[in-house]
């Protein structure tokens, strides 16, 4: 699957999640999808987030996806998945794979689903880096034997 998500998108998520470290912040993602692809051509950021926002994670309201469903038929678009940061502080280096509670809810959301990191480093700089997984993996049962 190919994930297009314009570089203006992306920094207006980043410059969100920067204005929120070191908490989670929460984006819907709209566009279009088909089998192999997803393109993204909108963002719904809820304007709330800060209430809703925890350091380990972001609690996500029914009313954000109902608004965002307004948006997206006024633009005639879809909700095609979701997008949310993970902090890290100079100690701790993150990578941008879901966490499991992330995977719980990924087939809720559409056919993709997105992590932004934010690695703060010693010097104070913020770097960022974002990746999509698909939201269909299928759940692998697991034995200990």
């Amino acid at each position: 699957m190919k994930v297009h998500f314009p570089r203006k998108l992306a920094a207006e998520f980043r410059k969100t999640a920067r204005s929120g470290f070191p908490k989670e912040r929460y984006a819907i993602l709209l566009g279009a999808a088909n089998g192999a692809s997803v393109h993204i051509d909108m963002l719904f950021i809820p304007d709330t987030q800060e209430y809703w926002a925890k350091e380990s994670h972001i609690c996500v309201p029914n009313g954000w996806w109902d608004k965002a469903e307004q948006m997206a038929n006024q633009f005639e678009l879809k909700i095609v998945g979701d997008l949310h940061s993970h902090c890290a502080n100079p100690k701790l280096t993150l990578d941008c794979s879901p966490s499991e509670k992330d995977w719980e809810h990924a087939s809720e959301v559409g056919p993709v689903h997105g992590v932004m990191t934010l690695q703060k480093h010693a010097s104070g700089r913020i770097t960022s880096k974002v990746r999509f997984w698909p939201s269909d993996i299928e759940k692998v049962e697991t034995r200990v034997t």
